[in-house]
């Protein structure tokens, strides 16, 4: 009896135990693939890495260093989730070389190392670009090169600087679709999420993100704190007033689209502009490039260009979606300076879109041959995903991840992530394209 004891003790030990070993094993193996897809942004360090028996991987206390520059980032930690059965099953060499078909990697605490002064000017002279969408309300206030929010505005508005916690995650829809979130909280300023899909090359197993291809983007922003920092600093420059420098920034925008684009904006783009500076504003926008590109390729890319060449469609809150679309100047108002710097614009656009026209049609070709290709994994039967981890995709295209808790007639209920916690949001049934499983 005590004999049949022990062996049910020892195979009860071997049950729990091999897993484990085996979990933590390849937890090392599974870090070190990561740590190489993200190596092509820089260089990644840690000092210590725990791993559970759900697939939960954590490393402390980070430091990553852009390539090219000397300063970088501290991290307090990273949270990596892998599934637990790829942990278990696959082989040590393809959880080193193959990217999972689905992940999320979670950073806390990232911000401004203090060797050197390299990489924050660069970020504070791009306004946080291509974090922060637009120019955070810099014109009439920025004092920095080209209009940017200078570090010493920065410091005026953060004295102990910003915090930033990231979320990014992402799941193969399709064997050449890749559906991607990456969501920033960051401390007393603002919440951010960046969404869309990235279309691949090929089907191969191996999953590289340099030459996806992107054509929309979907951004939210939400105010929560930066707004009225900026506003009260930036009153004092116009007479103590908010409303003076909400008009002033508004004339100063309107000039620089007359020198970029040779077009002004109309009365109600211009006020939907202004109310976007008031405190704990929403912004909703959906970013459609005239022209696909390569990550690789977007990724250089200034804003201004990027914007002259796409489509934007624009939200305050909960509104609907308005196309912003320019209207033609009265060039009586023109003067001569304003002429030269407009056709100074107008030359530089031509070059540029010379320079890229052999690359677009090989983008053209690429996207046409995977639209032949594309196969689909959505549900016919909507009801088999309640309860179930899903991934809805609306008639504007943005993905949506979360749990289906009900469905009826008119609405789908969603339990989501949201900002620091978790949210249920409504999604109108008229508006759902497709619902499919998300792992």
């Amino acid at each position: 009896m005590n004999n049949n004891k022990i062996i049910a003790l020892v195979v009860i030990a071997l049950l729990v135990g091999l897993p484990f070993w085996r979990i933590q094993s390849n937890s090392k193996y599974f870090v070190e693939g990561v740590m190489g897809h993200l190596g092509t942004l820089g260089e990644w360090k840690h000092s210590q890495m725990e791993s559970s028996l759900d697939g939960e991987i954590r490393l402390k206390r980070l430091t990553f260093i852009p390539a090219g520059k000397r300063q970088g980032y501290q991290i307090d930690s990273m949270r990596i989730h892998a599934d637990v059965w790829d942990l278990l099953l696959k082989d040590s060499r393809d959880l080193v070389a193959l990217a999972p078909h689905s992940l999320g990697i979670n950073l806390y605490g990232v911000r401004f190392n203090g060797n050197g002064n390299d990489l924050v000017e660069e970020v504070y002279g791009n306004n946080f670009w291509p974090l922060v969408a637009g120019h955070l309300g810099s014109f009439a206030c920025g004092e920095g090169e080209n209009d940017t929010f200078s570090q010493s505005q920065w410091q005026t508005m953060y004295p102990g600087g910003l915090s930033h916690d990231i979320e990014i995650t992402y799941q193969l829809s399709d064997a050449l679709n890749i559906d991607f979130s990456v969501n920033v909280q960051t401390s007393d300023a603002w919440y951010i999420t960046w969404s869309g899909s990235l279309t691949r090359s090929s089907d191969v197993p191996r999953i590289t993100f340099n030459d996806t291809i992107v054509d929309t983007l979907y951004y939210y922003h939400a105010d929560q704190g930066f707004n009225i920092k900026r506003n009260e600093m930036c009153a004092k420059k116009h007479r103590n007033s908010f409303a003076a420098f909400r008009l002033d920034s508004a004339n100063q925008l309107q000039q620089l689209l007359r020198a970029l684009v040779a077009k002004d904006m109309p009365e109600k783009l211009n006020n939907l502009y202004q109310r976007s500076l008031a405190a704990e504003s929403e912004v909703n926008a959906i970013l459609k490039l005239d022209e696909p590109k390569y990550m690789f390729e977007l990724a250089g890319v200034p804003q201004n260009d990027i914007l002259a060449a796409s489509s934007l469609e624009v939200a305050l809150g909960e509104n609907e979606y308005e196309k912003v679309e320019l209207k033609a100047i009265d060039h009586l108002d023109l003067n001569m300076d304003l002429l030269r710097l407009q056709m100074e614009a107008q030359e530089k656009k031509a070059e540029a879109e010379a320079e890229a026209n052999k690359p677009k049609e090989l983008i053209k070709v690429i996207t046409h041959q995977i639209g032949k290709q594309k196969s689909s994994n959505n549900l016919t039967n909507w009801n088999d995903a309640i309860g179930k981890n899903v991934r809805i995709k609306t008639k504007r295209g943005r993905p949506i991840f979360g749990k289906l808790m009900s469905m009826d007639a008119k609405q789908l209920t969603v339990s989501t992530r949201y900002m620091s916690g978790n949210a249920t949001l409504t999604v109108p049934r008229h508006e759902v394209m497709s619902v499919g499983l998300s792992n």
